[in-house]
């Protein structure tokens, strides 16, 4: 087993782990009468992000060198959207009355990690794939840390229904561009 071999596994149970509390938390999350749309498409974002993310660990195949530091900086990751799950489903999913209460309840916590997360992703690809800090791909980052930032600030429903939206559409975007258009990560 190869040292990125051993990372991609530890990184994959922790993510794993995120996943599994979505998922076992979908049912409940989606039941009529419970269920806010503006929760529900934070939930599906972050499922989606999930995946990139695991799509994502192949980025780091090439690296050389690790450190306990460059693991614990990959490790990050799935970390911060494991944090990020289980602020979305709580501890108690079944006795969660309302989402919509729920999501404005925990709202600051979620955007702050979710700022952190994104700061996580652009210096793990600065410091071990050499991607400038100026990569057109960091406009997606921004554009995500500034979301976060808006969703810390405001309390307004009808500002956060046009962050999810926006996030939605920025995610897919910014999944397209980086692994799929002409410049996406790790090619020449």
């Amino acid at each position: 087993m190869t040292l990125f071999e051993y990372i991609a596994v530890a990184f994959s149970i922790v993510l794993s782990l995120g996943v599994a509390s979505l998922l076992s938390s979908v049912r409940r999350v989606f039941a009529p009468g419970r269920r806010y749309w503006i929760h529900g498409t934070w939930i599906l974002i972050l499922l989606f992000n999930h995946a990139v993310g695991w799509w994502s660990i192949w980025s780091f195949s090439a690296v050389e060198s690790w450190t306990l530091l460059t693991f614990l900086l990959v490790l990050l990751q799935p970390a911060l959207l494991y944090l990020l799950a289980s602020l979305l489903v709580g501890d108690e999913p079944a006795s969660t009355e309302s989402w919509e209460v729920h999501f404005f309840e925990i709202r600051r916590w979620f955007f702050i990690v979710r700022t952190v997360y994104m700061a996580a992703i652009i210096v793990a690809s600065w410091e071990l794939l050499d991607i400038a800090l100026v990569h057109p791909a960091r406009l997606a980052g921004g554009f995500h840390i500034a979301v976060s930032i808006l969703g810390v600030s405001t309390v307004n429903r009808r500002a956060h229904g046009a962050l999810a939206v926006l996030s939605a559409l920025g995610t897919l975007a910014a999944a397209f561009f980086i692994f799929l258009g002409p410049t996406r990560w790790g090619a020449a």
